[in-house]
C-alpha cells in the first residue's frame, strides 16, 4: 500500500482508518507428542497431511 502512495498510483490508503482489535488467541501452543499420535491414527488422509505440517 505505501508503494502505490509513493509511486502517486492511488491518493491516499483506503485502510488508513481501519481498527482491528487484538487477539487473545496464543499463537504457539505446545502439543504433546501422545495427542498428535492419537489424532494421527484417527484422521483421513488429508487431515494426517495437515497434521503433520502443523506439528
Amino acid at each position: 500500500m505505501h508503494d502505490a502512495l509513493d509511486w502517486k498510483i492511488i491518493e491516499e490508503n483506503p485502510f488508513s482508518k481501519v481498527r482491528t482489535q487484538r487477539s487473545t488467541v496464543k499463537v504457539n501452543e505446545f502439543v504433546p507428542r501422545e495427542v498428535v499420535d492419537k489424532l494421527m491414527k484417527k484422521a483421513n488422509p488429508v487431515w494426517k497431511v495437515i497434521l503433520g505440517l502443523s506439528r
